[in-house]
């Protein structure tokens, strides 16, 4: 995802996990010190069974990220089962496409305006 601060365009990523069989907490808390660790945005946690009480509390305790662009907040942890997915469940994060393409639309009116 692509940030536009102070004038300057930042990379951020959203990192992804995916895990089979019995996940748990410790699960989720390795996960949250890797996305600290690699300075990511967030992470989306794809599990084959639906997350357990204590999974959903370490998901909040891991808070929110705003979306420079929007300030938008977004969950910095989202759980999501394979079941989700083929349901048609897709993460809750900021629509980067969508801004470029508004953002190239609006250089192509700007550099149309200035050549008429």
């Amino acid at each position: 995802m692509a940030e536009v601060k102070n004038g300057k365009q930042n990379y951020s990523r959203v990192l992804v996990q995916v895990k089979g069989g019995n996940v748990g907490s410790g699960d989720l808390r390795d996960f949250r010190g890797t996305i600290e660790r690699e300075k990511a945005l967030g992470g989306i946690f794809i599990t084959l069974h639906s997350a357990t009480k204590p999974m959903l509390k370490e998901a909040v305790e891991a808070g929110t990220f705003t979306y420079a662009l929007t300030n938008q907040k977004y969950p910095t942890i989202q759980i999501i089962t394979v079941e989700d997915l083929l349901r048609g469940v897709r993460p809750n994060l900021p629509n980067v496409v969508g801004y470029a393409k508004a953002a190239a639309a609006s250089k192509y009116v700007s550099e149309r305006q200035t050549l008429l």
